[in-house]
Protein backbone atom coordinates (compact mmCIF):
# COMPACT_ATOMS: atom_id res chain seq x y z
CA UNK A 1 0.00 0.00 0.00
CA UNK A 2 1.16 3.65 -0.94
CA UNK A 3 1.62 5.58 1.86
CA UNK A 4 1.71 9.44 1.23
CA UNK A 5 3.80 11.70 3.19
CA UNK A 6 3.08 14.57 5.83
CA UNK A 7 5.23 17.52 5.32
CA UNK A 8 5.87 20.54 7.69
CA UNK A 9 7.30 23.71 6.13
CA UNK A 10 9.86 25.04 8.84
CA UNK A 11 11.84 27.80 9.21
CA UNK A 12 13.56 27.82 12.58
CA UNK A 13 10.66 30.12 14.51
CA UNK A 14 8.60 29.40 17.18
CA UNK A 15 5.27 29.38 15.09
CA UNK A 16 7.40 26.58 12.73
CA UNK A 17 8.42 24.24 16.08
CA UNK A 18 5.01 24.60 17.07
CA UNK A 19 4.03 23.07 13.52
CA UNK A 20 6.87 20.43 13.42
CA UNK A 21 5.70 18.92 16.75
CA UNK A 22 2.06 18.80 15.65
CA UNK A 23 3.28 17.29 12.16
CA UNK A 24 5.78 14.80 13.93
CA UNK A 25 2.92 13.37 16.06
CA UNK A 26 0.25 13.35 13.70
CA UNK A 27 2.73 11.25 11.54
CA UNK A 28 3.14 9.13 14.00
CA UNK A 29 -1.14 8.63 14.43
CA UNK A 30 -1.02 7.85 10.75
CA UNK A 31 2.09 5.76 10.62
CA UNK A 32 3.20 7.72 7.70
CA UNK A 33 6.55 9.41 6.65
CA UNK A 34 6.99 12.81 7.57
CA UNK A 35 9.06 15.01 5.02
CA UNK A 36 10.79 18.23 6.71
CA UNK A 37 11.00 21.28 4.39
CA UNK A 38 12.95 24.74 4.74
CA UNK A 39 12.54 26.86 1.82
CA UNK A 40 15.18 29.88 1.01
CA UNK A 41 15.53 32.19 -1.79
CA UNK A 42 18.53 33.93 -0.36
CA UNK A 43 20.89 30.82 -1.72
CA UNK A 44 22.15 33.47 -5.00
CA UNK A 45 22.92 35.89 -2.16
CA UNK A 46 24.99 34.13 0.07
CA UNK A 47 25.16 30.16 -0.86
CA UNK A 48 28.17 29.93 -3.48
CA UNK A 49 31.28 27.99 -1.87
CA UNK A 50 33.85 30.49 -2.69
CA UNK A 51 37.42 29.81 -1.20
CA UNK A 52 37.06 26.66 0.68
CA UNK A 53 33.72 28.20 2.57
CA UNK A 54 31.23 25.95 3.55
CA UNK A 55 28.09 25.53 1.41
CA UNK A 56 24.55 27.66 2.29
CA UNK A 57 22.47 24.59 3.67
CA UNK A 58 25.56 23.96 5.59
CA UNK A 59 26.21 27.17 7.14
CA UNK A 60 22.13 27.87 7.85
CA UNK A 61 19.99 25.17 6.61
CA UNK A 62 22.16 22.58 7.71
CA UNK A 63 21.76 23.02 11.30
CA UNK A 64 18.33 23.89 11.58
CA UNK A 65 17.03 20.88 9.66
CA UNK A 66 19.06 17.96 12.02
CA UNK A 67 17.82 20.12 15.06
CA UNK A 68 14.32 19.10 13.66
CA UNK A 69 15.15 15.92 12.75
CA UNK A 70 16.19 15.55 16.50
CA UNK A 71 13.11 16.88 17.76
CA UNK A 72 11.44 14.30 15.53
CA UNK A 73 13.18 11.37 16.88
CA UNK A 74 12.44 12.71 20.36
CA UNK A 75 8.80 12.80 19.83
CA UNK A 76 8.05 9.40 17.57
CA UNK A 77 11.53 7.28 17.35
CA UNK A 78 9.54 5.32 14.95
CA UNK A 79 8.48 8.06 12.34
CA UNK A 80 10.55 7.68 9.38
CA UNK A 81 11.67 11.28 9.00
CA UNK A 82 13.76 13.25 5.48
CA UNK A 83 14.70 16.95 5.22
CA UNK A 84 14.56 18.43 2.10
CA UNK A 85 15.77 22.42 1.26
CA UNK A 86 14.43 24.18 -1.57
CA UNK A 87 15.84 27.38 -3.38
CA UNK A 88 12.30 29.07 -3.75
CA UNK A 89 9.59 30.84 -1.63
CA UNK A 90 8.22 28.93 1.14
CA UNK A 91 4.62 28.74 -0.24
CA UNK A 92 5.55 27.45 -3.69
CA UNK A 93 7.80 24.91 -2.19
CA UNK A 94 5.05 23.65 -0.03
CA UNK A 95 2.39 24.02 -2.54
CA UNK A 96 4.63 22.06 -5.50
CA UNK A 97 5.62 19.44 -2.78
CA UNK A 98 1.94 18.60 -1.45
CA UNK A 99 1.40 16.94 -5.06
CA UNK A 100 2.79 13.74 -3.11
CA UNK A 101 1.86 14.26 0.33
CA UNK A 102 -1.71 13.23 2.22
CA UNK A 103 -0.74 16.36 4.09
CA UNK A 104 1.08 19.71 4.84
CA UNK A 105 1.61 22.08 7.99
CA UNK A 106 2.88 25.31 8.15
CA UNK A 107 2.98 27.87 11.15
CA UNK A 108 1.28 30.79 11.92
CA UNK A 109 2.40 33.43 13.72
CA UNK A 110 0.13 35.35 16.79
CA UNK A 111 -2.54 37.72 16.44
CA UNK A 112 -2.90 41.45 15.43
CA UNK A 113 -1.63 43.48 12.02
CA UNK A 114 2.14 42.04 12.01
CA UNK A 115 0.83 38.76 12.96
CA UNK A 116 -1.92 39.09 9.61
CA UNK A 117 0.92 40.33 7.44
CA UNK A 118 3.03 37.33 7.97
CA UNK A 119 0.32 34.97 7.78
CA UNK A 120 -0.41 36.35 4.67
CA UNK A 121 2.77 35.95 3.40
CA UNK A 122 2.69 31.98 3.59
CA UNK A 123 -0.11 30.37 5.44
CA UNK A 124 -2.74 32.02 3.84
CA UNK A 125 -1.04 31.47 0.84
CA UNK A 126 -0.70 27.83 0.80
CA UNK A 127 -4.05 27.42 2.33
CA UNK A 128 -5.93 29.61 -0.73
CA UNK A 129 -5.86 26.90 -2.97
CA UNK A 130 -5.00 23.61 -1.13
CA UNK A 131 -4.74 20.30 -3.01
CA UNK A 132 -4.44 18.20 -0.03
CA UNK A 133 -5.89 19.33 3.59
CA UNK A 134 -3.12 21.99 5.19
CA UNK A 135 -2.67 22.34 8.78
CA UNK A 136 -2.20 25.96 10.13
CA UNK A 137 -1.05 25.82 13.63
CA UNK A 138 -0.50 28.91 15.85
CA UNK A 139 3.13 29.36 17.41
CA UNK A 140 0.20 29.89 20.93
CA UNK A 141 -1.80 26.75 19.76
CA UNK A 142 -3.55 24.98 22.89
CA UNK A 143 -3.74 21.72 23.02
CA UNK A 144 -6.86 20.52 25.14
CA UNK A 145 -8.88 17.32 24.62
CA UNK A 146 -11.68 18.52 22.64
CA UNK A 147 -13.65 17.63 20.12
CA UNK A 148 -12.98 17.99 16.30
CA UNK A 149 -15.43 21.74 15.53
CA UNK A 150 -16.17 21.64 11.52
CA UNK A 151 -17.90 24.22 9.96
CA UNK A 152 -20.76 23.55 7.00
CA UNK A 153 -22.79 25.41 4.99
CA UNK A 154 -24.01 23.45 2.68
CA UNK A 155 -21.07 23.84 -0.11
CA UNK A 156 -18.82 21.15 -1.60
CA UNK A 157 -16.03 22.45 0.19
CA UNK A 158 -18.15 21.85 2.99
CA UNK A 159 -18.82 18.65 2.40
CA UNK A 160 -15.13 17.47 2.16
CA UNK A 161 -14.61 19.53 5.36
CA UNK A 162 -17.28 16.79 7.00
CA UNK A 163 -16.21 14.10 5.63
CA UNK A 164 -12.46 14.77 6.61
CA UNK A 165 -13.79 15.76 10.24
CA UNK A 166 -15.73 12.71 10.76
CA UNK A 167 -12.54 10.65 10.05
CA UNK A 168 -10.09 12.64 12.41
CA UNK A 169 -12.57 12.46 15.14
CA UNK A 170 -13.23 8.63 14.82
CA UNK A 171 -9.44 7.88 14.47
CA UNK A 172 -8.95 10.07 17.48
CA UNK A 173 -11.80 8.95 19.68
CA UNK A 174 -13.65 11.77 20.14
CA UNK A 175 -16.66 13.65 19.30
CA UNK A 176 -17.54 15.69 16.48
CA UNK A 177 -19.15 18.94 16.69
CA UNK A 178 -20.91 20.62 13.33
CA UNK A 179 -20.97 24.69 13.46
CA UNK A 180 -23.71 26.28 11.06
CA UNK A 181 -24.49 29.90 11.32
CA UNK A 182 -27.04 32.29 9.36
CA UNK A 183 -28.05 35.20 8.63
CA UNK A 184 -31.60 36.41 7.94
CA UNK A 185 -31.01 38.19 4.59
CA UNK A 186 -33.39 40.52 2.18
CA UNK A 187 -35.57 38.62 -0.15
CA UNK A 188 -34.15 40.99 -2.68
CA UNK A 189 -31.53 43.43 -3.43
CA UNK A 190 -33.39 46.14 -1.39
CA UNK A 191 -31.43 46.10 1.98
CA UNK A 192 -33.86 48.58 3.40
CA UNK A 193 -36.70 46.73 3.16
CA UNK A 194 -38.10 44.65 6.03
CA UNK A 195 -38.15 40.89 6.00
CA UNK A 196 -41.26 39.42 6.65
CA UNK A 197 -41.27 36.70 9.25
CA UNK A 198 -42.06 34.32 6.64
CA UNK A 199 -38.93 34.66 4.65
CA UNK A 200 -36.35 34.74 8.69
CA UNK A 201 -38.67 31.58 8.87
CA UNK A 202 -37.96 30.19 5.58
CA UNK A 203 -34.08 30.54 5.79
CA UNK A 204 -33.73 28.99 9.40
CA UNK A 205 -35.51 26.23 8.19
CA UNK A 206 -33.37 26.11 5.23
CA UNK A 207 -30.31 26.12 7.58
CA UNK A 208 -31.69 23.31 9.64
CA UNK A 209 -32.02 21.71 6.43
CA UNK A 210 -28.31 22.24 5.65
CA UNK A 211 -27.01 20.80 9.03
CA UNK A 212 -29.42 18.46 8.95
CA UNK A 213 -27.87 16.76 5.65
CA UNK A 214 -24.32 17.83 7.44
CA UNK A 215 -25.02 15.31 10.16
CA UNK A 216 -26.43 12.86 7.93
CA UNK A 217 -23.22 13.08 5.73
CA UNK A 218 -21.19 13.21 9.24
CA UNK A 219 -22.67 9.90 10.51
CA UNK A 220 -22.46 7.70 7.22
CA UNK A 221 -18.54 8.59 6.64
CA UNK A 222 -17.95 7.45 10.44
CA UNK A 223 -20.63 5.52 12.26
CA UNK A 224 -21.07 5.18 15.65
CA UNK A 225 -19.35 8.39 15.94
CA UNK A 226 -20.69 10.80 18.44
CA UNK A 227 -21.73 13.96 16.50
CA UNK A 228 -22.99 17.35 18.23
CA UNK A 229 -24.53 20.15 15.87
CA UNK A 230 -24.78 24.02 16.66
CA UNK A 231 -27.33 26.48 14.77
CA UNK A 232 -27.26 30.22 15.28
CA UNK A 233 -28.26 33.01 13.64
CA UNK A 234 -24.98 35.82 13.58
CA UNK A 235 -21.51 35.22 12.27
CA UNK A 236 -19.69 32.13 11.21
CA UNK A 237 -16.19 33.31 12.22
CA UNK A 238 -17.91 34.37 15.32
CA UNK A 239 -19.55 31.17 16.36
CA UNK A 240 -16.84 29.14 15.29
CA UNK A 241 -14.78 31.27 17.10
CA UNK A 242 -16.42 30.70 20.32
CA UNK A 243 -16.34 26.41 19.87
CA UNK A 244 -12.87 26.41 18.98
CA UNK A 245 -12.43 27.16 22.61
CA UNK A 246 -12.89 23.82 23.98
CA UNK A 247 -11.81 22.06 20.44
CA UNK A 248 -8.76 20.18 19.70
CA UNK A 249 -9.05 20.91 16.15
CA UNK A 250 -11.05 23.01 13.90
CA UNK A 251 -12.09 22.12 10.27
CA UNK A 252 -13.19 24.45 7.30
CA UNK A 253 -13.58 23.95 3.84
CA UNK A 254 -11.78 25.88 1.04
CA UNK A 255 -13.86 28.03 -1.30
CA UNK A 256 -11.69 28.98 -4.02
CA UNK A 257 -12.04 31.25 -6.42
CA UNK A 258 -11.09 32.62 -10.40
CA UNK A 259 -8.77 35.42 -10.43
CA UNK A 260 -7.50 38.34 -7.96
CA UNK A 261 -9.99 36.77 -5.26
CA UNK A 262 -8.30 33.37 -5.89
CA UNK A 263 -5.18 34.35 -4.13
CA UNK A 264 -6.88 34.92 -0.58
CA UNK A 265 -8.49 32.33 1.30
CA UNK A 266 -12.30 33.16 2.36
CA UNK A 267 -13.59 35.49 5.33
CA UNK A 268 -14.26 32.78 7.69
CA UNK A 269 -11.40 30.72 7.11
CA UNK A 270 -9.21 34.49 7.56
CA UNK A 271 -10.94 34.82 10.53
CA UNK A 272 -10.27 31.10 11.79
CA UNK A 273 -6.09 31.55 10.86
CA UNK A 274 -5.82 34.97 12.30
CA UNK A 275 -8.47 33.78 15.94
CA UNK A 276 -8.33 30.28 16.54
CA UNK A 277 -5.68 29.01 18.64
CA UNK A 278 -6.06 25.54 18.13
CA UNK A 279 -4.81 23.95 15.22
CA UNK A 280 -7.00 24.95 11.89
CA UNK A 281 -7.42 22.59 9.14
CA UNK A 282 -8.34 23.88 5.54
CA UNK A 283 -9.67 20.92 3.20
CA UNK A 284 -9.92 21.50 -0.52
CA UNK A 285 -13.64 20.47 -1.78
Amino acid sequence: MDVRKVIVGVDGTRCSDAALDWAVLEAARRAAPLEVLHASTHVELVGAPAFGAPAFEERVDGPLLRRCAERAAELAPDVAVTTTTVHADAASALTAASRDAELVVVGCHGRGWLGRLLVGSVSHRVASHPQVPVVVVREDSVVVAGPVVVGVDGSPASDAAVRFAARAAAERGIGLVLVHAWQAAPASGFDALPISQDVVDAQESAARGVLAESVRLARAEAPGLVVEHVLAAGSPSMLLGQESEHASLVVVGAHGHAGVSGQVVGSVTRACLDAVRCPVVVVPA
